[in-house]
């Protein structure tokens, strides 16, 4: 994942993924492994992007790195240092990958986390938080939300559409 060809091989793919797919009445989330804009550090970041008509329409890194129990993104990834919401079909839009939309202050007793990236993209405007999430482990498992993401947006007065 760290050589320039794999990078330069998965950006081809979402782009072919989004040309094969441009007649499609819907939008597709689609989680990769992307290229940091950095000049430092680490080079690849836990990417989720939005195909939409053909075009990649909105990309996202991931901010929250795991390095607990079988996780070990920090040593990979780099974290992205601020989440952005987009625009799509007139609604105002937040999109997380996992460990983002997990640490809401009010369900853990300690957070691992000092950040809330879900409460950030709310407090920057949207209206419609799409959490994507998957196991390591275990391909096709079907994943139940975590317990507390419902209460968190709730909380905040928010939909939730958890893939």
């Amino acid at each position: 994942m760290e050589k320039p060809s794999f990078l330069d091989r998965t950006e081809a793919e979402l782009r072919r993924l989004a040309a094969d797919t441009a007649h499609l009445p819907v939008a597709l989330v689609v989680g990769h492994v992307g290229r940091a804009d950095v000049v430092a550090g680490k080079h690849v970041v836990n990417a989720a992007s939005v195909i939409d008509h053909g075009e990649v329409a909105f990309r996202q890194h991931k901010m929250l790195l795991p390095t607990y129990d079988v996780f070990d993104e920090g040593r990979y990834f780099l974290p992205a240092d601020r989440q952005h919401i987009w625009q799509f079909r007139g609604q105002t839009n937040a999109l997380t990958i996992c460990e983002d939309a997990w640490n809401d202050k009010q369900y853990w007793e300690r957070r691992l986390y000092q950040r809330d990236p879900v409460e950030e993209l709310v407090h920057a405007g949207a209206k419609v938080l799409i959490s994507i999430n998957a196991s390591p482990y275990h391909m096709g498992k079907r994943l139940p939300a975590p317990r507390g993401l419902p209460d968190h947006c709730q909380a905040l007065r928010h939909s939730l559409w958890f893939m």
